[in-house]
């Protein structure tokens, strides 16, 4: 996709809060900076960290006028860095990014399209999580019906998919982009080190801002050790109650309908401090209080005996998982191409076309984009795309080098 330069199209201010994320730092600015959207400025906002952040996204700027560093004296969590960003944002949209996680290259330009179409405030897309191992296989966020169309998101349905319900995705995990003018009235709570996200959305839509969901994933969301939302601490845990019940008193008062969704909610929440209770107990092996845990909500147990299996299956699948023959090059190429030669693995991949957030969706499959997500993730890979089509597809590689018939699309793919 050529980039988009017309200086009339909507200007997005990309906020990413950084705390020590020196090593996926620079594949989550490029992704940024190489989107097919480029009438952006991204605000990199550093929470004083100790790594090499600071000197990499210095050297961004230094070359792309824009980038903005911004650099804290010291640490105070994830909010109270995006507040910053959002202080200093010029643009009619904001978009916010995780500094340890990428975009595809034309997300932007087809939320933005999204958000014109629906006429929403607020627009996100499916989250795709991967993991930094090339082992472990790429799965998706939504099913069943919530992957099927765009949907909209009202604060009784945020809630309850924030309230551990089984078959709802977690729509606090999504990352959305919100126009400017509903941000401008909002900021994250800073009291917040996880669930800052859940909060400021659900702040945002009882504003009356309208937001619209496209089940197609453009976000890739890394899973790793130090990522801070999979830390789930007590101390953290019982702020988000504190919030809760913050919430929840202002929001009876003018919606009522929403208290069975609110209950719900701080239910699950505490149960998960139950459960980062015991965790502390086992690791610091403190027994007595482990079985005092266990023997007042009996369920635990369960819980830790099937967090313990999970874990072992996640290890025996990622142990599976790239066992195939070596790949070196592959050819995807658009339906109305025309015929090539083979490349090394075989015969190249013909795509139908792809039209993205249409309706009919009529573009690549689910099954399509966990097997491209799967591919070359070790940056030794050549991908050959003909077609504006290709291009799009080759957007899901996300360790390659691209050579495709529009130099501007190939450039930046790399």
């Amino acid at each position: 996709m050529m980039p988009t330069t017309d200086a009339s199209a909507p200007f997005v201010s990309v906020i990413m809060a950084n705390y020590n994320g020196a090593r996926h730092l620079a594949e989550a600015i490029r992704s940024v900076l190489c989107q097919s959207h480029s009438h952006l400025e991204l605000i990199f906002s550093d929470d004083a960290s100790s790594d090499d952040s600071v000197q990499i996204a210095t050297d961004f700027a230094a070359v792309d006028s824009r980038v903005k560093v911004l650099i804290a004296e010291s640490n105070s969590g994830p909010a109270r860095a995006r507040n910053r960003a959002i202080a200093v944002a010029k643009g009619d949209w904001i978009a916010i990014v995780d500094s340890d996680d990428i975009l595809h290259p034309d997300r932007f330009l087809h939320l933005l399209n999204g958000a014109a179409r629906e006429q929403a405030d607020i627009v996100a897309d499916e989250l795709m999580y991967f993991h930094d191992g090339p082992q472990s296989p790429t799965t998706l966020m939504f099913s069943g019906k919530y992957a099927d169309a765009p949907f909209s998101v009202t604060a009784e349905l945020f809630v309850r998919c924030n309230s551990g319900e089984a078959d709802l995705p977690n729509l606090g995990y999504l990352k959305p982009i919100i126009r400017s003018s509903v941000v401008s009235s909002l900021r994250y709570d800073e009291t917040l080190k996880i669930g800052e996200d859940y909060d400021f959305l659900l702040r945002a839509i009882l504003s009356g801002a309208a937001f619209v969901v496209f089940p197609i994933p453009s976000y890739f969301y890394r899973r790793h050790s130090q990522s801070i939302s999979h830390r789930l601490s007590a101390a953290a845990i019982a702020a988000m109650i504190a919030n809760h019940d913050y919430q929840q008193q202002n929001i009876v008062k003018q919606l009522p309908d929403l208290e069975r969704s609110l209950v719900a909610r701080r239910r699950s929440l505490e149960a998960g401090l139950r459960f980062a209770n015991l965790v502390d107990a086992v690791k610091q092996r403190k027994i007595v209080q482990g079985m005092r845990l266990i023997g007042a909500n009996p369920q635990l147990l369960f819980r830790l005996g099937n967090s313990f299996v999970e874990r072992l299956t996640k290890a025996k699948v990622a142990s599976s998982v790239g066992a195939g023959p070596s790949i070196t090059e592959i050819e995807l190429l658009d339906e109305t191409a025309d015929n090539v030669g083979d490349v090394s693995i075989g015969r190249p991949r013909r795509l139908a076309p792809i039209r993205p957030f249409e309706v009919g969706f009529n573009y690549l499959s689910r099954t399509d984009w966990r097997e491209l997500a799967n591919i070359g993730t070790d940056g030794g890979l050549t991908v050959i795309a003909r077609g504006p089509n290709a291009v799009y597809a080759a957007g899901y590689i996300r360790a390659k080098r691209l050579v495709a018939d529009d130099f501007e699309s190939s450039k930046c793919h790399v």
